[in-house]
């Protein structure tokens, strides 16, 4: 296995596919199922806040096995953007490894407040983010309803 950085990989792709992979069972109201490779692009690997250096994945034979997004404000403000690792591979403390060299490198290049957000039913991640040290601040409440025609 191998840790690199976003920066590093000369070809987004293998994020795009774990993202999907790791999203496919992940707890919340709406899936990254059918989100294609250019819209993806768009709306995550281009975005403005993507730290690419302070974003880490782990690969395993050209394959990205685990990740966490850092999103950042360039200022004090790291955001773990999302976390995950492919369902074949949980298990072994991959998630945990990524965001924590992740979240040290953001310490190092000066970021002093570190932010996550998590699903209620992700039960693993949020037992990772306690590990962390992350506190609740905050809650969200969505709604979803399906219209009749």
């Amino acid at each position: 296995m191998r840790l690199t950085t976003a920066a590093d990989l000369p070809d987004p792709r293998p994020l795009y596919e774990a993202d999907l992979a790791a999203a496919a069972d992940e707890p919340g109201d709406v899936g990254m199922d059918e989100i294609s490779y250019a819209d993806w692009r768009a709306a995550y690997w281009d975005r403005p806040d993507l730290d690419r250096d302070l974003t880490r994945v782990a690969m395993v034979d050209g394959v990205v096995v685990a990740f966490s997004v850092a999103l950042t404000d360039g200022g004090e403000r790291y955001l773990s953007g999302m976390t995950g690792t492919r369902a074949e591979w949980r298990g072994r403390g991959l998630a945990r490894l990524v965001k924590h060299v992740s979240m040290r490198s953001a310490r190092s290049a000066g970021y002093r407040r570190a932010f996550t957000v998590n699903d209620a039913g992700n039960d693993a991640m949020r037992a990772v983010n306690e590990w962390f040290g992350y506190r609740p601040v905050a809650a969200e409440w969505r709604y979803l309803r399906t219209l009749q025609e």
